[in-house]
């Protein structure tokens, strides 16, 4: 499954690539989890943090090249995508944090 998986995300990031080349586009590649790597279910666990914190992958020249973070949370994806898109995110009541630079 997890080869399966990485062949469809090889496939759309090269389409990606060739779509920034051509038309001059900035992309943000969010590949995220929906929980972090403790049980099976989706009924509880905000309180985990093994299950409150995700497998994240970001890819975009704002991004720090090799930059790991010690942790990422669900809440931290959507303001991390709207800072991209340059919405203000300090204006939100948003509990996430914005992980790029």
């Amino acid at each position: 499954a997890v080869s399966n998986v990485d062949s469809y995300v090889k496939g759309f990031y090269q389409m990606i690539e060739t779509r920034k080349q051509q038309n001059d586009e900035d992309w943000l590649i969010v590949i995220v989890s929906d929980h972090g790597g403790l049980g099976y279910g989706h009924d509880g666990g905000a309180d985990i943090p093994e299950i409150r914190n995700t497998f994240l992958i970001l890819d975009d020249a704002s991004v720090e090249s090799a930059g790991q973070l010690d942790q990422s949370e669900q809440v931290d994806v959507v303001p991390t995508i709207l800072n991209f898109l340059e919405v203000d995110i300090n204006a939100l009541d948003l509990d996430g944090r914005n992980l790029i630079n």
